[in-house]
């Protein structure tokens, strides 16, 4: 089980070095999941979307950031990162059911 980040690497976005965090027990098929959400322009994540719109793939960036033993933890961290990251994405807390405040 994994904690994942995508970032903008693409320093003429507006967006640079923003990152978005997530959750996964696969982290393989949750990227792709994210790219085809992408590709087709429903992406849950306006940011997101609006950089893949304007610069494409390439300005995104998948990597693992932490791992957990079960998922009680995995929402833990998640939360976690999301708090402690000054340039997050996200919107809501955890695994999407608490928005952010």
């Amino acid at each position: 089980m994994f904690i994942y980040q995508i970032k903008c690497v693409n320093p003429k976005s507006t967006f640079f070095n923003k990152v978005y965090i997530g959750q996964s027990v696969n982290t393989q098929n949750r990227w792709h999941h994210h790219l085809s959400d992408l590709y087709r322009g429903v992406h849950h994540n306006h940011i997101l979307q609006k950089i893949y719109n304007k610069y494409g793939r390439n300005s995104l960036e998948f990597s693992v950031i932490d791992t957990a033993e079960t998922l009680k933890e995995l929402g833990i961290l998640e939360t976690k990162y999301i708090i402690e990251t000054p340039n997050t994405m996200n919107f809501r807390l955890g695994d999407s059911r608490s928005p952010l405040s």
